[in-house]
């Protein structure tokens, strides 16, 4: 239907109010595409930061039970002069139970360095050397003296106390 405008020619509403429509679903279109990218952004910020909280609590809890596992691992290797070796002992089944609650309950197992590997100074500390003439062995582990303690796969607690070859 046309009907005169201010200027006197013929307009068509219909059309004008069709156009002015699709203009403003236009625009919430974008504003509605733009609250779904800020809500994906607000979720990844809310993972990013619940996983840094995370990672932060982690570090706390290893720091304060930090002198516990120095003290249990201490325990361990006294047991040692208890006759500890021994599985069949008090100190043997005692130090056996020790290793178990450690590995169960804070991830926590003794391990040793191979004779013959390579002297890694993040998982071995070097006690004494042993001296060689041959060069192939310069710089490999010679013997553990005492185990060293891993938290999961590669958390080292404490080293392994290691004899390392060295040439002369």
């Amino acid at each position: 239907m046309d009907r005169p405008g201010p200027d006197g020619g013929g307009t068509d509403l219909v059309g004008s109010i069709g156009a002015v429509q699709a203009v403003a679903l236009e625009r919430l279109a974008s504003r509605v595409d733009e609250l779904a990218r800020l809500r994906r952004h607000d979720t990844q910020l809310v993972d990013r930061l619940h996983a840094e909280n995370a990672r932060l609590r982690s570090g706390e809890l290893t720091e304060a039970m930090a002198p516990l596992l120095r003290g249990l691992i201490r325990l361990h290797d006294q047991m040692g002069s208890l006759g500890a070796d021994d599985p069949q002992s008090v100190a043997g089944i005692l130090r056996k139970q020790l290793l178990q609650v450690l590995d169960v309950a804070v991830d926590v197992r003794p391990y040793t360095a191979v004779p013959g590997g390579t002297f890694d100074p993040a998982r071995h500390l070097g006690v004494r050397r042993v001296p060689t003439d041959d060069p192939g062995r310069d710089g490999t582990i010679a013997r553990t003296v005492r185990p060293g303690f891993v938290r999961g796969e590669t958390t080292v607690v404490r080293p392994a106390e290691t004899e390392v070859y060295r040439s002369r």
